[in-house]
């Protein structure tokens, strides 16, 4: 799981040391204002964290000793973007001025409070803190931005409609549904869905009950889902095999970044991968519990029929979280063959060091630089766009090959492993040919070759004994 700032894992773990040693543990004790039970250290470079030790056998919490300990915890230093006009937001102690992808976090509610004060009564102050440490450890970077959105708009519309912070949270049906009742119409259903995650989460951290799954709730979903289609976003275009050619003809393998640019796009095209497990959000979101390193070291191997293949172990995916998967891809006699194009990465990137994102790339100046999704996508895009080709996403290259190795008669179960995806997950990911395979991309696949996906994964069904009317239940936020 990954932290928000890259010293809560170490002090989750530095807490949970100390609660093993049980022996070791200080009585409970006040906390001072200047002198925190979490204190990190003042060297940025070091994520250990220290402890203040204080011998005290009161075993009670003076309230202003519990405000003290509950502003430490959920106190960040950052400094977020002011909002564009139109979307602010009412000056308020409970919601400081934070980046994005703190504020999950670091947006605190009195609901949020008061649970804190009731469970720091109920257990001694380092084992509440450390449970709040890891909570704030369970999510991805990049979910609890994407998840910031939910919570801004939600607190927009509050702030606009006066309700008070006691009603927020829990928010009832009533409210989420208004909440949704408000943007029918003006956003696409799948966003509002994403804006409820969001909220939903929120909820979540500070363990408040959730009624959204209430049906007013639901019905509201639906007519948001009907009514919001002509905000939706084109569909993904899947990167075909066409793609990839017209892609190598605009490249200079000799070019450290066009190396690296060509490494990515393979290894996340053959490997069926999502673009995040190969590259970086940004440069500064690199974390090697996530992201895979150049010490990886890539193995070339040949079966004992001749078969090439590279594999290497990525630390993270959404589906296996922090067991990871490995990575394989198998030589192709051709010039969109992975294992070349990874070879050829590290000789020309060469100079990198072992403890660097794997595709990272040398600049001009001497320095080096890792593959962000942003600069390989914006990239790629500019090639394909002058070659009259679509647009696509991060998840495409990962449309592309399943498409590709199903065509060629690779078994669903094949398939479904290679890409990390459950027998579940997998069908309820297909059931959406209507947006993954779009009428607009027939150059690419025929009527044909659509139909015949259908039946290969309506067999894939039966033999897998997953009823029709269980994929109509369950929600697609699992799917992707």
């Amino acid at each position: 799981m990954s932290s928000l700032h890259p010293s809560f894992s170490a002090a989750t773990r530095a807490v949970a040391s100390l609660v093993e040693e049980g022996h070791k543990m200080p009585s409970p004790r006040p906390i001072n204002a200047h002198n925190s039970l979490f204190a990190t250290s003042s060297d940025k470079s070091s994520s250990s964290l220290h402890f203040s030790h204080h011998s005290s056998d009161n075993k009670s919490f003076p309230s202003s000793d519990l405000h003290s300990c509950y502003e430490n915890i959920f106190f960040t230093s950052h400094k977020g973007r002011k909002p564009t006009r139109g979307r602010e937001i009412k000056p308020n102690d409970l919601r400081p001025l934070v980046p994005a992808k703190e504020r999950l976090f670091f947006w605190r509610t009195p609901y949020g409070k008061d649970h804190f004060f009731d469970i720091a009564k109920k257990l001694p102050l380092p084992l509440a803190s450390a449970a709040c440490l890891t909570i704030r450890s369970a999510l991805l970077p990049t979910t609890v931005t994407t998840y910031a959105a939910g919570m801004k708009r939600f607190t927009q519309f509050c702030d606009r409609w006066d309700i008070p912070e006691c009603d927020r949270m829990p928010a009832s049906y009533a409210l989420l549904s208004a909440f949704i009742a408000s943007h029918i119409g003006k956003e696409a259903g799948k966003t509002i869905k994403t804006w409820l995650s969001g909220i939903h989460a929120w909820h979540t951290i500070n363990h408040a009950p959730w009624y959204g799954e209430d049906k007013w709730v639901h019905l509201c979903r639906t007519i948001a889902n009907c009514e919001g289609t002509s905000h939706e976003k084109p569909p993904r275009a899947p990167v075909s095999l066409n793609y990839l050619h017209v892609l190598r003809r605009a490249l200079d393998l000799t070019l450290p970044f066009h190396a690296a640019v060509w490494g990515v796009a393979l290894v996340t095209v053959f490997g069926c991968r999502r673009l995040g497990e190969i590259t970086t959000q940004n440069v500064s979101s690199f974390d090697p519990m996530f992201h895979v390193l150049r010490s990886s070291n890539p193995t070339l191997r040949t079966l004992h029929d001749g078969t090439r293949s590279t594999d290497f172990h990525i630390p993270w995916t959404k589906s296996t979280r922090e067991k990871g998967a490995d990575v394989i891809v198998t030589a192709r006699y051709d010039d969109l063959c992975p294992c070349i194009a990874i070879l050829t990465h590290f000789m020309v990137n060469h100079n990198i060091p072992s403890d660097q994102p794997l595709f990272s790339y040398e600049l001009p100046n001497g320095g080096y630089r890792p593959m962000t999704k942003q600069d390989f996508l914006s990239f790629v895009n500019k090639i394909w766009s002058d070659a009259g080709l679509l647009q696509v996403h991060g998840h495409s290259f990962r449309i592309g090959r399943a498409v590709e190795l199903l065509l060629a008669g690779v078994p669903p179960e094949v398939v479904a492993a290679t890409g990390g995806w459950t027998s579940l997950a997998f069908l309820l990911y297909w059931r959406r040919l209507k947006d993954i395979l779009p009428m607009s991309t027939a150059h690419a696949y025929r009527r044909s070759d659509i139909d015949h996906l259908s039946k290969i994964l309506d067999d894939f069904r039966v033999r897998q004994n997953i009823p029709k009317s269980l994929l109509d239940s369950v929600d697609d936020h699992f799917v992707l």
